[in-house]
């Protein structure tokens, strides 16, 4: 048995057993809400982007304008922003983070989570085209309750990967994406 894990979380080796290739761990980040990342645009440059919530894989993402053409530096200027001031609000996965796609600014010192409120999610059903707003528990995550409604809201129901994120704040900043289209 290989004896190289020591548990912490440091890039380390190990054998495969199948192969005998040695592959590397990946250190894997840790988040909380408040933190500030930036987000890597594909047509190039940065959108930002703060945690607002986060559970288990899934955080709850706001992402602002303008397109950056570097990874900003953290200041109080990034953490005046507010969500109103949000181009996108979104469930979404946190693989562009833990992988260091996306990295960490800083956390704002003064996180307070009740200024950037779990909003309500809207959907359409694709064969009956009935419209749903769905409400999501601000702790877990998960569905709470789900109506019917008359329009789309502004916020799209959903967990959105990472790459979509990429490619739809992209879209919202001008860019032509890795496709070459809008989203």
């Amino acid at each position: 048995w290989w004896s190289g894990w020591d548990g912490s979380g440091q890039d380390l080796t190990s054998p495969s057993e199948e192969s005998g290739v040695v592959r590397a761990r990946r250190k894997r980040l840790r988040y909380d809400e408040g933190d500030w990342f930036a987000v890597p645009l594909p047509s190039g440059g940065y959108a930002l982007g703060v945690v607002a919530r986060v559970r288990r894989g899934i955080l709850l993402g706001y992402f602002f304008r303008p397109r950056r053409k570097k990874i900003p530096v953290f200041n109080k200027r990034i953490t005046s922003l507010s969500a109103s001031d949000a181009i996108l609000c979104s469930l979404c996965g946190d693989l562009g983070i833990i992988e260091g796609e996306w990295p960490i600014l800083g956390k704002d010192p003064n996180w307070d989570r009740k200024r950037w409120p779990m909003p309500i999610f809207t959907g359409q059903d694709p064969l009956s085209e009935v419209i749903t707003a769905v409400r999501y528990d601000e702790s877990t995550l998960q569905e709470v309750d789900s109506y019917r409604v008359a329009e789309l809201g502004e916020h799209a129901d959903g967990l959105a990967g990472s790459g979509f994120v990429e490619e739809l704040l992209d879209a919202r900043l001008g860019g032509q994406g890795r496709r070459g289209e809008s989203c």
